[in-house]
């Protein structure tokens, strides 16, 4: 835990931590190289043993799953939806809307005012951006919609709001959805499989690609679709997997 500590800073002090063991240690580095144990708060302890609790019954893991309801009208009689405010059906819809979008994070404000953690609340007076590696503290929320699309958002401590996770949103059949154009054959070539169902996935894809100016051309019934980059112009076209 030291040496993860003088890996990260030359002087001064930092936390060091691993959930999956639940040790903690506040190192502190002079100047000079020397290293000394500082004390760990009792709101930090709190907050940390918490944190230990959710990952160990989570499955180590700090990402939770929220399962939006599979109607509209099922919506409109939960929490968030009570002025009227409506939802994203799918995650094309929540990255494609910026109104749904913001109307999810509302949705996710009200129905966790802090977050999943039984009858306790791991949002304390303890700030988790000082600690090392702040993104392995963070408690994410897997939000699934109805079509099987998903994507992430997470509490921002500095804004005091929920957010969306970058690149997190996936399809039911596991695809990355691409958020710009260029990302549709990030690297040069990505591929895309949508074998079996949902038919949704496939039909989302398309339109999102005609979205961002991108034709797939080819048979679809072999449902699985190569993106190509060559000189910044995107191609993609359905091909047989063997």
């Amino acid at each position: 835990m030291r040496k993860a500590a003088a890996a990260e800073i030359d002087f001064g002090g930092i936390i060091v931590f691993s959930l999956s063991t639940g040790d903690i240690e506040n190192v502190i580095i002079t100047p000079t190289g020397r290293v000394h144990q500082g004390r760990i708060t009792d709101e930090m302890a709190a907050y940390f043993t918490e944190l230990v609790w959710l990952y160990r019954n989570n499955g180590n893991s700090l990402i939770f799953s929220y399962s939006l309801p599979s109607s509209a009208d099922a919506i409109r009689r939960g929490v968030a939806s009570a002025a009227g405010k409506e939802l994203p059906m799918s995650a094309y819809d929540a990255l494609g809307n910026s109104s749904r979008m913001n109307n999810l994070l509302d949705h996710m404000h009200s129905r966790y005012p802090s977050i999943i953690a039984g009858a306790n609340s791991v949002f304390r007076v303890f700030n988790p951006v000082t600690w090392l590696n702040s993104h392995a503290a963070s408690v994410r929320v897997e939000v699934r919609f109805p079509d099987g699309t998903r994507l992430e958002v997470v509490y921002s401590y500095e804004k005091n709001k929920w957010e969306r996770v970058p690149n997190s949103a996936k399809d039911a059949h596991n695809n990355s959805i691409p958020e710009t154009r260029e990302e549709f054959a990030e690297g040069g070539y990505q591929e895309y499989e949508f074998r079996g169902h949902p038919d949704t996935d496939l039909i989302g894809f398309i339109n999102w690609a005609t979205r961002h100016g991108i034709t797939i051309t080819g048979p679809m019934m072999d449902r699985v679709i190569a993106c190509t980059s060559v000189e910044g112009h995107i191609r993609c076209s359905s091909f047989r997997k063997w």
